[in-house]
């Protein structure tokens, strides 16, 4: 079994074999990502309900045009289980193509994740769930990832251990620090193009939501502004951003209203489950970005957090702006659009450093 600062390495070498950056942003995100799935997630002010999933990824397959949905876990929980599967069918409900797939892992001696791919498929007439064995996505995902994530292809002078402190600060249990792993080289190296991670699903009152989390701080220089809302998210995808930007009116002046954006993957998403599945945007408000400014090693706060969150939908845009690819996280080089989002919709409040949630 490796040790924790072993599965550290992997985890830094995922991310700099899939962007060429010792430094990727992504590391940064593993950090506030754990923060907010072990304290923000039970804050009483967000009233996420106690059972809840992470794991989840999608994209949207040009191929057979096809939305495909992937769980990535070495096992489910009860709860966790019947609350996937409740997702699966409402999904189902509305859009029958939907392709669903259970991912799970195990670890190699070189601390390689090997794959094994079920496809969870619904009796049309029982409505119940089963799954199917896919070796053919086996061999296919466990290929590929064997080709492109070779640890030896890493220059022995770049330094690996960016966000090592955290990952083994005693914060992440060895089970979770495999799970990162698994996830990391699943979404770089499985050759399954585009594919979004989705931070948190839950059900309150047989209403199903998918949370986002970003650790993020409003821009409030140029933009494009709509001249009137949106009045359908196909108004808004069809030949993105070019029609979403003839809607608005550059306002090219700095010191505008502060606003958050919202990725062109994740507007895809809230559209194809709109009126079917609520999206919540859960945003830390922080100009930091790196976890030293942020959290001690054990993932306890270093100063109070500014939360905002907000239900999305199409009310909530103001506008559009760009982003180079050089000051983003994008997989793809080229320049990011996004939707911009007021801060003022959003609600607030803050957590304290000492705030220890429920068990």
């Amino acid at each position: 079994m490796l040790a924790p600062t072993q599965i550290s390495y992997l985890i830094h070498a995922a991310e700099y074999l899939s962007t060429k950056d010792a430094n990727s942003k992504r590391l940064n995100s593993i950090i506030t990502d754990a923060f907010f799935e072990k304290f923000i997630v039970k804050h009483p002010l967000l009233g996420i309900p106690k059972v809840h999933v992470s794991g989840w990824a999608t994209c949207f397959d040009t191929k057979t045009n096809t939305r495909k949905w992937y769980k990535l876990a070495s096992n489910l929980e009860r709860d966790g289980r019947r609350l996937c599967l409740e997702f699966i069918r409402k999904i189902k409900s509305f859009s029958k193509n939907d392709e669903f797939y259970l991912v799970q892992f195990t670890l190699k001696s070189s601390g390689i994740p090997k794959y094994t791919i079920g496809q969870l498929e619904q009796n049309p007439i029982t409505g119940k769930i089963a799954l199917k064995h896919r070796p053919d996505l086996d061999s296919t995902i466990n290929k590929c990832i064997t080709l492109k994530f070779n640890v030896a292809d890493i220059p022995t002078n770049i330094d690996l251990s960016g966000i090592e402190p955290w990952l083994i600060g005693g914060g992440f249990s060895l089970q979770q620090l495999q799970q990162i792993l698994a996830t990391r080289v699943f979404l770089n190296f499985s050759g399954i193009f585009g594919l979004t991670d989705i931070d948190l699903i839950c059900q309150d009152e047989n209403q199903i939501s998918i949370i986002e989390f970003k650790r993020k701080y409003p821009a409030h220089g140029h933009r494009h502004v709509f001249d009137a809302p949106p009045n359908s998210f196909d108004s808004l995808l069809e030949s993105y951003p070019k029609n979403a930007l003839e809607q608005c009116t550059l306002i090219d002046t700095q010191n505008q209203p502060g606003a958050y954006g919202l990725d062109e993957s994740h507007l895809k998403i809230l559209a194809h489950t709109s009126g079917w599945i609520k999206y919540r945007n859960v945003i830390w408000d922080s100009k930091n970005r790196s976890p030293s400014q942020l959290l001690t090693s054990k993932l306890n706060l270093l100063a109070p957090a500014t939360i905002r969150h907000l239900y999305l939908d199409l009310t909530c845009f103001h506008g559009v702006t760009h982003t180079p690819a050089s000051k983003s996280s994008s997989f793809t080089k080229r320049t990011r659009a996004q939707l911009l989002i007021l801060e003022s919709k959003f609600s607030l409040f803050s957590i304290p450093i000492d705030f220890h949630p429920a068990s």
